[in-house]
């Protein structure tokens, strides 16, 4: 999830979308962030698969 999210904010933010409407229209803005939340699914979806949470170290996963 962690990842996902490292994908995303960076694509998929508020001001990136306000230029890409103001400068190309709805339909780019539009095509820009669902592109992104796609990439971002994906990415999350593979490392989700490879089952690397026994990876970090345990004073990682200590609460």
């Amino acid at each position: 999830m962690t990842f996902s999210f490292l994908v995303a904010a960076p694509m998929v933010n508020e001001i990136a979308l306000g230029m890409l409407f103001a400068m190309f229209g709805w339909k780019i803005a539009l095509l820009y962030a669902s592109t992104g939340v796609a990439i971002a699914f994906a990415s999350g979806l593979i490392l989700g698969r490879l089952r690397m949470g026994a990876l970090p170290e345990s004073w990682v996963r200590t609460p």
